[in-house]
Formats: C-alpha cells, structure tokens, sequence
C-alpha cells in the first residue's frame, strides 16, 4: 500500500510543480538546456533545410535521418533533465513553439531563441498564477498551463485544418 504523501508527491510529478524545485537543480538543468540550445542554434540551418521535402534536403546534400536523430537525442536530454526535476509540464514545449512561429516566422534562427525567452517567460507567468489564486493549497503549475494551453492548442488545430481545406 502507499502512503498519502507518496501519492501527492507522484500526483504533483504528474501535473507538474515549481514550488518543490530547489537552487541546487538549477545548475545541471541550465547546463544540459544551455548546450542543448547551442547545439540546435548551430543545426538552425539544417532545420530550416528540414522544411522541405525529405528529396529536395537530400538533393542539398542533407541526410535528413540522422539530422531528426541528432534532434531527438538533444531534445530527449533537455526535456528528461527538465522533467526529472519538475515533472510533467503540460503544452510550454506544445504551444509557445507554433505561437512563435505565427509571430516571427518559420526560421529555426529565430525561433529556437524566442522559443526559450518565451516559453520562460510563459512558464514563470504561469507559475506566479498558480501562487497567486487564494485557495487552501498552492494549484500546480502544470495545471495553469494546461488551462492556457489547451485552448490556445484547439486554436492552432482549428486554424491549421482551415488552412488544410
């Protein structure tokens, strides 16, 4: 049998919480993000290249799968160092990306630096959100986030089937 705290504790890893995250995590989590960002910075080319069909990148003397495999080993470490610490965030990584893109445009110069300062920047406003509503405990940050993602992210289907039809 489990105990209540051991069920909190893995509830508050399922939706995701910034409040148990202490000043000694900080270190590793920026060092993996910060060069899994310069890494991606320096394939923001690539990416763009990416955007076309897999037989135009080829022509251009790309090889798309190991380029997609590169990106996933990167990204894997940046979100399992993230989530290991936080838990499970709901739709930052979802929803701030496609946002981006709408604003700036599709170069990955571009969005993958405004992708960090604005996922930042959504996930603290999100974070002070959840401190701020006056209840008897403090609502997970994942649950904030999900009550702005989801809509946002219905949006950005709703929009991306018009443009499909």
């Amino acid at each position: 049998s489990t105990d209540a705290e051991t069920l909190a504790g893995v509830y508050h890893w399922q939706v995701g919480k910034l409040g148990d995250l202490t000043w000694d995590a900080i270190p590793f989590v920026f060092i993996v993000c910060l060069i899994g960002t310069c890494i991606l910075m320096a394939l923001s080319n690539k990416l763009n290249l990416m955007s076309l069909e897999d037989k135009d990148a080829k022509a251009l003397g790309m090889d798309s799968e190991k380029l997609r495999l590169v990106c996933l080993i990167v990204l894997s470490f940046m979100a399992a160092s993230i989530i290991s610490f936080v838990g499970i965030i709901g739709f930052v990584g979802l929803i701030v990306p496609h946002m981006v893109r709408l604003i700036i445009g599709s170069d990955y110069r571009f969005v993958i630096p405004a992708s960090v300062v604005v996922g930042g920047a959504f996930l603290l406003g999100c974070d002070i959100i959840s401190r701020s509503i006056d209840v008897s405990a403090t609502i997970p940050v994942g649950v904030i986030t999900s009550l702005i993602g989801a809509p946002i992210f219905l949006y950005l289907i709703i929009r991306q089937k018009r443009e499909v039809w």
